[in-house]
């Protein structure tokens, strides 16, 4: 017996043979009528620029929505999506037929592409035209399989027959940008929904939540609808365009609204607020009244409010409004805000809010007077020391008129502002200026109500001491009278403090001594009314605060015969 041939043979009954592939097929055939390898329509699609849904599938299927047994369409065209298996030639053949017959496609081909992963099976798509009527499409296969869909030609979109706008919300004239306005109107009995436009009065495409009342609550065959839309940002006079859609969502007829309305984008506005103080001042006091003065622009209205610092007296709606208040005489009020203005315009219901503050200053400044780093005293150089004096005040102080000092020793530059309770200005100690303890005087400082303040707490400060210095010590002569002029130094400047002098001589460290007494390594200060202008003057005096430095060591200011001995001084702080 013979297990395997070398070919394949269309009767394998013949002895010792074996049965090809058709064979086998067509006996399959003939054992079971009703095989053959199938074909199914697995999806309805739009052809064109419609919809298509309202999917229906074959039963006991998994998954349960593959095989498509039909579809509605609100286009004449969609598009068929197969699958079929192979027969006995292996690749099927594809003809699609319809009932009523196809105007255009009736008896075409299907082209087929093979599955990636089942070689036995094929994919194809057809797009039908011209379908104007409910058709049922059939696909035929060369294995003998057939597979059908009904494609129900749904009617077109509803109709809207009128609808208007409005009211406006509340009270007003005119709507505004993102306000909600109503429409109401009447529409065929199978619209499901409404779709504002983004046209004319309305904001961007909107399907909006929409009221529908009974069926044939606006006569036979219409029903009436309510729905709103977004206000958009246009000015003028517009309409409102929508369109009904079914439960497909198949758009009917393009509306425009029976009415339109004033679109109002114009927001109040509050210009050139200005409040005028009495007498130039910069807040009010006691009784004094404030006139506040601004411009209203796009505003049919405006009101106004207060807060307990200040007392409205009078206040009257205009194009430019004018208030007047005083103060309430219940404490200072110099931050935050006291008065609110509040603009509006009717039309469209806006507003505009401007808060300022009226100052109110019934306290009396007190000032006080410092200099940075607290200094004990002020020392003086030739061309002068200089020291900042800071002005400072507890409550804020005018800038028009700022505030005003004077020194009994030393110089002051101009007066500068460093914030609205501090001022400053600089000291300057030179040499010439009188030493001792002194009181700044002239003091002046204005408050903003007009309080003019003309006292300061710490006006005190000493001068004394001054810069380091080295000079010359004159050449020593032994003759009569010239002597103590060998032995005397002008320092330049009168001497605050003998105790705090730091004097070397050509280096050497000298120590002081309150008299002119002859000692070594030591010095004095001598009357600075002596002058030393006689040479043959021999009397020295003690003066604490001269200003001639004098050698009480002989034999070291009778050393300086060259004229080359220096002397370097100065008094500390």
């Amino acid at each position: 017996m013979k297990f395997y041939q070398s070919t394949s043979v269309d009767n394998p009954n013949a002895p010792e043979e074996i049965a090809n592939k058709e064979y086998v097929d067509s006996k399959i055939g003939e054992a079971s009528g009703s095989f053959a390898a199938p074909v199914f329509i697995t999806d309805v699609t739009n052809g064109g620029d419609g919809i298509v849904g309202d999917k229906q599938y074959l039963a006991g299927t998994v998954p349960a929505n593959v095989i498509v047994t039909e579809a509605t369409t609100d286009d004449n065209s969609v598009t068929i999506s197969v699958m079929a298996e192979g027969g006995s030639f292996y690749s099927p053949q594809l003809i699609v037929r319809g009932n009523p017959a196809l105007p255009f496609n009736e008896g075409d081909n299907i082209p087929l592409t093979q599955d990636s992963h089942d070689i036995r099976t094929f994919h194809g798509q057809i797009t039908l035209s011209g379908i104007d009527t409910t058709t049922e499409v059939t696909i035929e296969s060369s294995t003998g399989s057939t597979a059908s869909a009904n494609i129900i030609r749904a009617a077109d979109g509803p109709t809207v027959v009128n609808f208007n706008i409005g009211p406006y919300p509340g009270t007003q004239v005119a709507a505004r940008e993102n306000q909600q306005m109503q429409i109401t109107g009447v529409v065929d009995n199978n619209a499901e929904s409404i779709s504002v436009h983004d046209f004319g009065a309305a904001k961007g495409n909107n399907d909006a939540p929409t009221a529908f009342g009974d069926l044939n609550s606006a006569g036979a065959g219409y029903k009436t609808f309510t729905t709103n839309f977004t206000v958009g940002s246009l000015t003028g006079e517009f309409t409102v365009q929508i369109q009904a859609l079914n439960q497909l969502g198949t758009a009917g007829n393009n509306i425009q609204s029976d009415n339109a309305i004033f679109l109002d984008q114009r927001v109040p506005q509050i210009q050139n607020v200005t409040i005028e103080y009495p007498n130039g001042q910069s807040a009010i006091k006691g009784t004094e009244d404030a006139t506040i003065v601004f411009n209203l622009v796009d505003a049919t209205e405006s009101e106004f409010s207060v807060g307990n610092s200040i007392t409205m007296l009078s206040g009257n709606f205009s194009g430019s409004e004018l208030l007047v208040v005083e103060s309430a005489g219940n404490g200072d009020k110099t931050d935050g805000t006291n008065l609110t203005i509040t603009a509006r315009r009717a039309d469209n219901d806006t507003e505009t809010t401007v808060s300022v503050l009226v100052k109110v200053v019934d306290t009396v400044p007190t000032l006080t007077l410092s200099i940075a780093g607290n200094p004990t005293r002020l020392t003086s150089s030739p061309t002068g020391e200089q020291y900042t004096v800071y002005i400072d005040s507890d409550l804020d102080l005018d800038t028009v008129v700022p505030p005003s000092i004077s020194a009994p020793s030393g110089s002051l530059s101009s007066i500068t502002q460093v914030n609205s309770k501090r001022w400053q200005t600089t000291l300057t100690v030179e040499d010439i200026n009188p030493r001792g303890v002194f009181d700044f005087f002239n003091i002046s400082a204005v408050s903003l109500s007009g309080v003019v303040v003309n006292s300061a707490q710490n006006t005190s400060y000493t001068v004394g001491g001054f810069s380091e210095r080295t000079l010359a010590v004159p050449l020593f002569d032994t003759t009569p009278g010239d002597e103590i002029v060998g032995r005397t130094v002008d320092m330049g400047v009168e001497v605050g403090d003998p105790n705090k002098l730091n004097v070397t001589l050509s280096g050497v460290p000298l120590t002081f001594a309150p008299d002119t007494n002859d000692a070594a390594l030591t010095f004095t200060v001598v009357d600075a009314h002596q002058g030393f202008t006689d040479p043959y003057v021999q009397v020295a005096n003690y003066d604490p605060n001269g200003y001639i430095l004098y050698l009480n060591d002989r034999d070291q200011a009778g050393a300086n015969t060259t004229g080359t001995m220096t002397v370097t001084i100065r008094e500390d702080a």
